[in-house]
């Protein structure tokens, strides 16, 4: 570096400044000193290529975080709630209710209602129905059920019914025609085949003709 030619130009500007008196390394020192300032001010107030990025990110990751919140409280299932509750008829209901939701959306159950054969804290489902039985209602009337397609609500219009995929020995004992053999071969037919999807399923079981099915195809449901 030419030092004889910067201490011309430093001297040059100092005059011009009216610097003059000043002795040039004191001058020199102000020089460096102001840069340093503003290389310091420059780092310390221009924001960084990260830090720009982060202040962009922040904002869209808590909208797109309350969004999600907003949807998942929104979301509702249709659900239709019968028997023996004050208004029964179809009712909307956030996807994550229980049947104690549905039933309050409902009115709450009767006087009359048999609370113990619902499960109230069952999660409800879009296209569910939950019946309520009453306290007079015969034993092999369900309470919650779920309807969907291809699958026959065991409430409702089969009240009083004996469910095939549900019922004891018992209960299938009390059927015309049926005892205790007939009832086990029912039992064992559903857990080896699975629920019986239609009554019609019923002629599959050893030991139960057309005479036989024909007695006892309206008194039971699946």
């Amino acid at each position: 570096m030419d030092w004889e030619n910067v201490s011309v130009k430093l001297k040059s500007l100092s005059r011009r400044a009216g610097l003059a008196r000043v002795p040039l390394p004191v001058l020199a020192c102000i020089v460096v000193a102001c840069i340093v300032l503003v290389v310091l001010a420059l780092v310390r107030f221009v924001p960084t290529e990260t830090s720009a990025s982060q202040d962009f990110e922040a904002p869209a990751q808590a909208e797109e975080q309350a969004a999600s919140e907003q949807d998942s409280d929104v979301r509702q299932v249709g659900v239709d709630v019968e028997g023996a509750v004050a208004s029964p008829g179809l009712y909307l209901v956030s996807a994550d209710a229980r049947v104690n939701d549905a039933v309050a959306a409902a009115g709450g159950m009767t006087s009359d209602a048999d609370r113990q054969r619902v499960n109230l804290a069952q999660k409800v489902e879009d296209g569910m129905q939950v019946y309520v039985p009453s306290r007079e209602e015969a034993p092999a009337a369900t309470g919650t059920t779920t309807t969907g397609a291809g699958q026959a609500s065991s409430s409702g219009a089969s009240k009083g019914k004996v469910n095939l995929n549900t019922a004891s020995a018992e209960e299938l004992q009390t059927l015309s025609g049926i005892g205790p053999s007939l009832s086990q071969r029912i039992i064992d037919y559903r857990q080896a085949n699975g629920p019986f999807k239609s009554v019609d399923d019923l002629r599959k079981v050893s030991g139960i003709g057309d005479t036989r099915f024909k007695s006892l195809k309206d008194l039971v449901c699946v």
